[in-house]
């Protein structure tokens, strides 16, 4: 009865055996799955500052343009740039004896507006960069996720085929020994 022990170990070895391709597929994705973890902080910043970009635009909850908008005045000393703006606007129209005249008005409207369009627009863009970061985060993890996936899949593959040849010999080892009979 050799040729059922033979066929037996045919069998277990199809269906036991690992590869060197499937222990690299298991490396490759335990390296996936800690390069995910690596940048998922960079993921949850950058959706967090998109969440920003869409509130400071108005596209989000109720009241969250205005949280946004604070965000904005103290994120970027723009109440302290505004301060000193205003105090050498009204020193100079002052020491011209201007100070009280639609002209100082309009200059300081004029600055405010300037400071706050440009401030603004850097406070926009320096959220949409931190946004991007998140994007590219999640993007690096998805790649190796992917590659991780592939590397499995492979694997998978190989371990059919190792199965199907299992199969295939213990079969064959059946079918001699049964003939020799």
């Amino acid at each position: 009865m050799g040729f059922i022990a033979s066929a037996a170990s045919n069998l277990i070895g199809g269906l036991l055996g690992k590869s060197s391709k499937e222990n690299e597929a298991e490396a490759r994705f335990a390296a996936g799955r800690e390069g995910a973890e690596q940048v998922q902080p960079f993921v949850d910043t950058g959706a967090g500052a998109n969440t920003a970009v869409s509130d400071a635009l108005g596209q989000g909850a109720p009241g969250a343009q205005a949280t946004q908008f604070q965000n904005f005045l103290a994120s970027t000393g723009t109440q302290e740039q505004l301060k000193l703006g205003q105090e050498a606007i009204t020193s100079s129209r002052a020491s011209r004896g201007l100070l009280n005249s639609g002209g100082t008005l309009k200059r300081l409207t004029e600055f405010g507006q300037g400071l706050a369009k440009r401030g603004f627009s850097n406070f926009l863009g320096n959220l949409n960069r931190v946004a991007d970061r998140g994007l590219g985060a999640a993007q690096s993890a998805a790649t190796s996720i992917s590659q991780a996936g592939q590397a499995a899949a492979g694997a998978a593959s190989q371990g059919a085929d190792r199965l199907q040849s299992g199969l295939g010999s213990a079969a064959g080892s059946l079918i001699r020994g049964f003939s020799r009979r």
